[in-house]
């Protein structure tokens, strides 16, 4: 089966556990930002979380985002620039940048979220306040105006991406026999005992994985790579480092010069804990 990105499709990050449809590459680089924020065409019903494959592209549409004060508002309208209308391909796959002008506009996004006033809280922190490029403090309970950073447009009120793409998300599923009937050595009667909303992993004669959830099978390009790899190094596989500081890849190695592994306390208890999920 060829990757992902090779049928037009992309997944989550490396680095989230999941379970999630993958989305089509085109439509999410060809949404209008200046109106619509970018939506999972994939479910997003327990345990499938479409929300987690695009979050890291809203974050990253969102940057650009600059509220300004009404003073500010009115006299850029007197340029009579066309409203935003960006797309992540306009901005990163349709144009060159010389060396310059990259940093120059990184040092411009940059001053944008240097106008935020965050409140710390430990695990997470909220905006508290915000500061027009002019220096003026912006309520945050009233409706801001915002322009865009990429092409200087005035961003209009956003609304979700209605496109239905049903029928891929169906197809995708089809065609990774989500449900599908094979000689399995496993099924859903093996994890009858797990508690609710509790996945089960299994291994298919090929070698790849299967999830079970509540009675659902899963298995294919819906599991995410670190959820796969989290599997593998549960059951003692050891997979190789995928980084890009060492040439030979060893896994469970570190990379802080001032660490000697032979110093690390290893609690050899964890050898008895019980394992939350069940894999046959």
């Amino acid at each position: 089966m060829m990757p992902l990105h090779d049928r037009g499709q992309f997944h989550t990050p490396l680095n989230i556990t999941a379970i999630a449809d993958p989305e089509p590459i085109d439509r999410v680089l060809d949404i209008n930002l200046g109106c619509h924020i970018i939506t999972p065409r994939g479910r997003t019903t327990f345990p499938f979380s479409g929300q987690r494959t695009v979050t890291v592209l809203n974050f990253i549409a969102n940057s650009r985002k600059q509220p300004v004060c009404q003073h500010c508002f009115e006299e850029h309208q007197k340029q009579q620039l066309p409203p935003c209308s960006c797309t992540l391909r306009s901005r990163f796959l349709d144009r060159w940048l010389c060396l310059p002008c990259y940093e120059k506009e990184k040092t411009s996004d940059m001053e944008i979220s240097n106008r935020v006033e965050l409140e710390d809280h430990g695990d997470h922190s909220h905006i508290i306040s915000r500061t027009c490029g002019c220096g003026a403090k912006l309520s945050l309970g009233t409706d801001l105006e915002v322009m865009c950073n990429w092409c200087k447009g005035a961003i209009g009120d956003i609304l979700a991406d209605e496109t239905d793409d049903s029928e891929t998300t169906k197809e995708t599923a089809s065609a990774d026999g989500e449900a599908g009937e094979d000689d399995e050595n496993h099924t859903a009667a093996d994890f009858l005992d797990l508690p609710a909303d509790t996945p089960g992993f299994a291994e298919n004669r090929d070698g790849s994985l299967s999830v079970y959830v509540n009675g659902d099978r899963i298995r294919g390009n819906q599991l995410s790579r670190s959820l796969i790899t989290s599997w593998l190094s549960r059951i003692g596989v050891q997979l190789p480092c995928t980084c890009c500081h060492c040439a030979d890849r060893e896994p469970h190695h570190h990379h802080s010069d001032d660490v000697d592994s032979t110093d690390v306390d290893v609690d050899e208890s964890d050898d008895d804990e019980e394992e939350p999920f069940k894999t046959s």
